[in-house]
């Protein structure tokens, strides 16, 4: 036992096999060998340990349970289900052995199993906390959410202080859109246990998802502090701090989440953004191609790369791009002003009107679309028409430097100055 509080497990382990020998007959060592063992990574021997507890003591539940776990671990669904019953056989209201059959059917994808056996287990006892978050998950998997929720705010009833259920319950106010309820519950998961990981992460996932970057990335920081070194969380707080207009910082943690992940294509993605907000657009062609090369049905990669060989005059390549990621999906409006660019560029001004005018049906109000058709209009010699977009761009655009553009382009048009009604930016 010394050994083993000073975590010395190796030499813990051969004073109790030498104890085992010398009383081959006491419970309590092998208990303690079979302990030992799960603690070591070497399952069968946890096993055959048990399996002499189970000998020396067959009326315990516990050597069954514990046995069945390892075998769970070890892959070994059935022989784990057939310890599980004879803990039950052996003692009817043993509920740890009811709730880690139902963790055996989830794991099988059996729900309505594992829906029936926590309920047995809440039956017997209707404030055992395992069972209800164990029915909990089997309720989501199942899809239904409303009684998944409904088994959390149970366990929280009995247990105010249950952070999991928190965190849990949280996820579920997510799906269902009350930001709001969920940022309380995740607010309360770290009130009661402050080094959990996932509440601030998933509180910071709504920060920002609700316009608080600054609060997102106090709350990834936290997450990562705690050790939560996953490529989501990096990738996360470099979105926040790319709507910070940090871009350096986001580029950190794009190349460290890709080094987490290295297969992940929405990181390298993320990675060409930051890189072209900064118009570093070759390196933001690297990443987009990297992106693209690990899933070719990536539309926004496409997208991506697409503004950045329009910035580089490669507007070939950027209208196959655009022209990809209409078929896979993309946003039209968003994809025909990249085209109409595109095609502008080329000096195909057919085009690039067919592609604007597509647009505004879509979205009569992506002012964009009126400024850059007004200049299409004037390189084809439609004074008129240029000047028809230029002032419904005006009626449309509040932004004080945008409407400037429009109104010089008015004014060598010879149309009267015309009086901005936005604000300067400061």
């Amino acid at each position: 036992d010394a050994y083993t509080n000073l975590g010395d497990y190796e030499n813990a382990l051969l004073d109790f096999e030498k104890v085992s020998q010398l009383a081959p007959s006491n419970a309590a060592t092998w208990f303690k060998l079979a302990e030992l063992y799960g603690q070591t990574g070497q399952p069968e021997k946890r096993i055959a340990a048990l399996t002499r507890l189970i000998e020396l003591d067959p009326i315990n539940p516990v050597p069954y349970n514990d046995r069945g776990y390892t075998s769970e671990q070890m892959g070994n669904s059935a022989a784990a289900l057939a310890d599980y019953a004879k803990a039950l056989e052996v003692d009817p209201d043993y509920l740890v052995a009811h709730n880690n059959i139902a963790v055996v059917f989830i794991n099988q994808g059996q729900f309505s199993k594992a829906i029936e056996e926590t309920t047995l287990a809440i039956e017997k006892e209707p404030n055992f906390i395992p069972a209800y978050m164990t029915r909990a998950e089997a309720f989501k998997a199942f899809g239904d959410n409303q009684s998944a929720f409904q088994d959390y705010s149970q366990v929280i009833e009995l247990d105010p202080g249950n952070f999991a259920a928190y965190n849990e319950r949280g996820l579920l106010r997510q799906t269902r859109g009350d930001y709001e309820g969920a940022i309380e519950d995740f607010t309360s998961a770290i009130e009661s246990e402050p080094d959990f990981a996932s509440p601030y992460y998933n509180r910071g996932l709504l920060h920002h998802l609700r316009g608080d970057p600054i609060k997102a990335v106090g709350d990834f920081n936290k997450a990562i502090q705690l050790a939560m070194f996953s490529g989501a969380v990096y990738n996360s707080r470099g979105l926040a701090r790319v709507d910070l207009g940090e871009y350096q910082a986001a580029i950190t943690d794009y190349i460290e989440a890709i080094r987490l992940e290295p297969e992940n294509s929405n990181y390298y993605n993320n990675l060409g953004f930051a890189f072209y907000r900064l118009e570093f657009f070759q390196d933001a062609l690297l990443n987009y191609d990297k992106s693209i090369e690990l899933n070719p049905n990536y539309a926004q990669a496409y997208l991506n790369r697409a503004a950045a060989r329009n910035d580089l005059g490669n507007y070939a390549g950027a209208i196959s791009d655009l022209n990809r990621a209409l078929d896979l999906g993309s946003d039209p409006v968003v994809t025909y002003y990249l085209r109409a660019i595109a095609h502008s560029g080329q000096g195909d001004y057919p085009e690039a009107l067919a592609d604007l005018d597509s647009l505004i049906e879509i979205n009569p109000t992506f002012t964009q679309a009126y400024l850059w058709r007004g200049r299409v209009y004037e390189e084809i010699g439609e004074k008129d028409l240029a000047i028809a977009d230029y002032l419904s761009f005006l009626d449309l655009e509040t932004e004080f430097f945008a409407r400037l553009l429009a109104e010089e382009r008015l004014a060598y048009l010879g149309v009267e100055p015309y009086v901005t009604g936005g604000t300067p930016t400061p």
